[in-house]
């Protein structure tokens, strides 16, 4: 019992002690806490701001690892400041360069549920994160990523061979409707231009089907072949107000808490030194 006793008569003590304390010192430890709150405001404004956004694009030619491999080479150009290797890859200026912080690129493949002649069809979606110093650059930065994903050799090559073969279907199929069209008027002629009662060698519902489905079917090739020529932007970069560091809320605490932890070490010291001198 008289341990217990003696223990809360410690922390008793120990409160009295600390009210006692800031009851004397109170001015000079709030003090240098505005004046920590004040470094701290400082900092904040003389610290360049970074603005982060997000833009997602669709791919068929460009794969997964190759998209990483472009992220990681970006990010060594971004480290190791070569601004003018990284402004003729971007297509850039070597302001908005030297503006650019940081870039990453995510990138998920996607099955499509619709299928062509029984074939898995494959989507890359790239979500491309940067973070910058001006926010107004982003629609730059935008159509530089761009014409890097659509520029380069391995993706030009892809693009090509694509290209071709939607460019190969779509004029086999035009053929093939030309030819259905043709038969189509030779085998229906126009009933007023004939005396003669006609004779249904086949019947013409199913070449007037044949004819639809083979447009739509070149419709689909044509789409493609748009498509294959560029990538597709899902959603472009959005510029915010607010930069994403450094946070005002964060520079604040950290200069209040510092100005007020540097108040009491400087009134520790000042006792150390009496102390000592005594």
């Amino acid at each position: 019992m008289s341990q217990t006793a003696s223990d809360e008569i410690d922390l008793q003590e120990i409160a009295i002690n600390v009210i006692r304390y800031f009851s004397r010192y109170y001015k000079f430890i709030f003090i240098c806490a505005v004046l920590g709150g004040a470094f701290g405001f400082g900092v904040y404004k003389v610290s360049p701001h970074v603005y982060e956004s997000k833009m997602i694009v669709m791919s068929d030619v460009l794969t997964e690892p190759y998209a990483n491999r472009l992220s990681t080479t970006i990010v060594r150009l971004i480290r190791e400041k070569n601004d003018y290797v990284l402004a003729s890859k971007l297509n850039v200026s070597t302001d908005v360069a030297l503006a650019l912080q940081s870039f990453d690129i995510q990138s998920v493949e996607i099955e499509d549920p619709v299928t062509k002649d029984g074939e898995k069809i494959i989507h890359t979606m790239l979500t491309i994160t940067v973070e910058i110093l001006d926010d107004k650059m982003l629609p730059v930065v935008q159509e530089g990523i761009m014409h890097l994903l659509a520029e380069n050799e391995y993706t030009k090559v892809r693009t090509e061979l694509s290209r071709q073969k939607y460019q190969a279907i779509s004029e086999r199929i035009q053929y093939e409707i030309k030819g259905l069209d043709s038969l189509k008027r030779r085998l229906f002629p126009n009933k007023a231009s004939s005396s003669k009662p006609d004779v249904m060698i086949m019947d013409p519902a199913n070449i007037y089907s044949q004819i639809v489905a083979l447009t739509a079917k070149l419709m689909e090739s044509q789409e493609a072949l748009a498509l294959s020529e560029n990538f597709e932007l899902v959603e472009g970069f959005t510029a915010f107000k607010k930069p994403d560091s450094p946070k005002l809320s964060i520079a604040l605490a950290v200069g209040l808490a510092l100005g007020f932890l540097g108040g009491i070490g400087i009134l520790t010291i000042r006792k150390l030194i009496r102390l000592a001198a005594a």
